[in-house]
């Protein structure tokens, strides 16, 4: 049995195999299929369980809300994301009411498609019960430690923590500060490292090398500033 597999349902303009590619780029399995059918028969042929379809926003001679039903239906799948140009309020009410959250509206790139595709594996959908909204971000952010300051570059962010990408992370329990721009100004908040993702057997191929940090100290203006980002970041990838 392959498990691990991510669906990636093709698009007639081709726009799709641009997200699947973007998946392997990342790390993931991905597999391309033309419709449901093609898709059952090519993970029957692989042996190959599957929790998360990636679909466009509209299928060519298909209704994506019937898509969904039959991929929950016929192949078991737990959670879709949607990536594709950003469709009409009508059609992102329609997938509101099936339960499908998740989104990467263009232009989208690969973190971005890496936050999402992590949430949809782990069941954190926009409404899952979590301490704060958490958004993808592309942020150059400085550290600074035991008098020493270091680069890395924010890829997710929450008014309570960030996760920051960095080849050298601080140990769980290390106290620090982090310097990044939010809302047009640039914060400074003290933070405890949660969890750090480094080289080796225990590594989490589906996150960049970092650290998850939770903030300890933050002022009322960068609350603020925060709160902004996140609300702004939020529309780009939620249905």
């Amino acid at each position: 049995m392959v498990r691990g597999v991510i669906l990636v349902l093709e698009s007639e303009d081709g726009a799709m195999a641009a997200v699947a590619a973007g998946l392997r780029r990342l790390g993931y399995l991905a597999l391309g299929a033309r419709g449901t059918d093609a898709a059952a028969r090519s993970l029957a042929e692989l042996e190959a369980e599957v929790r998360v379809a990636v679909l466009p926003p509209e299928i060519q001679g298909a209704d994506v809300v019937n898509v969904v039903h039959e991929l929950r239906a016929r192949l078991g799948i737990l959670a879709c994301v949607v990536v594709g140009a950003r469709p009409a309020e009508a059609a992102r009410e329609r997938l509101r009411a099936l339960g499908v959250e998740l989104a990467a509206w263009e232009p989208w790139d690969d973190e971005t498609l890496r936050f999402q595709v992590n949430r949809a594996l782990a069941g954190r959908g926009p409404s899952a019960a979590r301490g704060a909204p958490r958004v993808p971000v592309a942020l150059g952010a400085s550290i600074r430690s035991g008098g020493r300051t270091k680069p890395a570059i924010l890829r997710s962010l929450s008014q309570t923590g960030a996760y920051l990408e960095t080849p050298r992370p601080s140990p769980p329990g290390a106290e620090l500060v982090v310097e990044f721009p939010a809302a047009r100004e640039r914060v400074s908040v003290a933070a405890e490292v949660v969890y750090a993702n480094v080289p080796g057997n225990l590594r989490r191929r589906n996150l960049p090398l970092g650290m998850a940090v939770r903030f300890t100290r933050v002022s009322a203006e960068a609350e603020r500033s925060i709160r902004g980002t996140v609300a702004d970041r939020s529309l780009a990838i939620s249905i």
